[in-house]
């Protein structure tokens, strides 16, 4: 139980660097993640690349940057529910 929690809360500090990397290096959104938005913009050439290295890098997951995206947005309705 405390690995799952740790590996948890390893995949929160990942996500949070992620985001902050989106904002400060690629000036997006502060509740996105960059394969979140990888996926989101990934018809446009460069961001096509990027979802195309990110889901290599996480060859494991079969859609990783659409995982992402989907979790982007879970989080985001969770926001609005809870307010």
């Amino acid at each position: 139980m405390a690995g799952a929690r740790a590996i948890h809360q390893l995949s929160r500090v990942a996500a949070w660097a992620s985001q902050g990397l989106n904002v400060v290096l690629l000036g997006g959104h502060p509740n996105e993640t960059v394969s979140g938005r990888a996926y989101r913009m990934r018809r446009r050439r460069v961001w096509r690349a990027a979802y195309q290295a990110l889901n290599a890098i996480y060859f494991w997951q079969e859609d990783h940057c659409q995982a992402s995206h989907l979790a982007d947005l879970r989080w985001a309705q969770e926001m609005v529910d809870a307010h």
